[in-house]
């Protein structure tokens, strides 16, 4: 097991041995069977329950013989939802009480038309269809925009005049410091012609249930004003995930047993829109983002505190999880865009600098930053 997988072992019996804790006493059961049409039962078939608001949402699996049981805080309006590769989802609404004992059955249709198999496949798939004359086209289109952006799901597959694509082919360009009109215009014309509305015919997927997936629980918490929430830690001190949204400049944090999220609003410190990265690429922050850090992961240090990879201001941010303070650390030099960090075993936090080729070291103790460039 690695140090990632760990982690998330631990978050989510962290979280589970909690929430048990809490449920005995109130939680509702739901009960039911997913079949297709035909009645057959649909194994690995997923089932969520959303409250009303969207705030707090809870996924099971259907078993072997197509049974879910899922137990639940939830309580007033809610909705179920069944869904199944190759066959069309199936929502019911619901109104849930404490301890109510209640079943629900679903019969799903199967997907025959094109347009709906279509938009039922992942990203990949549409992605797959792009054509690319050479081995190596595809490998620069990889790096150039996959290592960002996930191509062909349902945004980035919209249909677009070529002007549009050259203007985020442009922009995805950009981040590397590739100007060339020619590539830029061949990127956006591979976009164009493949991304023109009309469905996938040609790839099906196949859809493997593993039996030991079968008896898990998928917890999820909405985060308010979300963006671009991107790294998580839990704090084993107060059982909380805490989670950085590079394109709000906030830090949320996930009460598991309460079901309820704190958003923190890092303080700019001084720091202008755009920080020092726009700054010094000469580029305007995208999407109409206003971000001053953009933090982008985090660890948690020897002192309990979090130690965050600021990628627009270029500065190592750290959070004070009990006080509720930030400072930021400048990194300094021609350092551009840190973005992921690990602590060492004697203390220091080391970091990289994916626009500028480098690695970092900070020392949380001593305060000592220091940069290696990469050959």
């Amino acid at each position: 097991m690695n140090r990632l997988q760990q982690k998330v072992w631990q978050a989510a019996h962290v979280a589970s041995a909690l929430l048990l804790f809490t449920c005995a006493a109130i939680a509702a059961d739901l009960t039911g069977i997913v079949r297709a049409a035909n009645g057959r039962a649909l194994t690995g078939a997923l089932v969520t329950l959303t409250q009303s608001d969207g705030l707090f949402v809870e996924s099971v699996y259907a078993g072997a013989d197509g049974r879910f049981v899922l137990h639940t805080l939830q309580k007033g309006k809610s909705h179920l939802r069944a869904r199944s590769p190759y066959f069309a989802d199936a929502t019911v609404e619901l109104e849930l009480t404490d301890a109510a004992r209640m079943r629900q059955d679903f019969k799903l249709r199967p997907l025959t038309n094109e347009s709906e198999i279509s938009e039922s496949l992942s990203a990949s798939a549409h992605f797959a269809r792009i054509k690319f004359d050479k081995a190596s086209d595809k490998t620069w289109f990889q790096v150039d925009c996959l290592t960002c952006h996930q191509i062909g799901n349902a945004f980035t597959r919209a249909p677009r005049p070529h002007e549009l694509w050259e203007q985020i082919a442009t922009r995805m360009l950009g981040n590397y410091g590739v100007t060339d009109k020619a590539w830029i215009d061949r990127y956006a014309g591979k976009l164009e012609t493949t991304f023109n509305g009309k469905p996938v015919t040609l790839a099906r997927q196949k859809h493997v249930v593993d039996p030991e997936t079968l008896p898990a629980r998928i917890i999820e918490w909405k985060l308010p004003r979300g963006v671009i929430a991107h790294d998580v830690e839990l704090h084993p001190a107060d059982g909380k995930f805490y989670t950085v949204d590079q394109g709000t400049d906030r830090i949320f944090i996930t009460d598991p047993v309460a079901n309820t999220t704190e958003t923190y609003d890092i303080p700019r410190g001084g720091i202008p829109q755009g920080g020092k990265f726009f700054k010094m690429t000469g580029n305007n922050t995208p999407l109409g983002l206003t971000v001053a850090r953009g933090p982008h992961s985090l660890q948690e240090g020897p002192n309990g505190h979090f130690y965050t990879t600021d990628a627009i201001s270029g500065q190592i941010g750290e959070f004070d999880p009990k006080l509720r303070t930030f400072v930021g650390h400048e990194i300094g030099g021609n350092s551009l865009y840190p973005h992921t960090d690990r602590f060492d075993r004697l203390g220091r936090l080391w970091f990289t600098l994916s626009f500028s080729n480098q690695v970092g070291m900070f020392d949380t103790r001593s305060g000592e930053m220091r940069v290696i460039d990469l050959p």
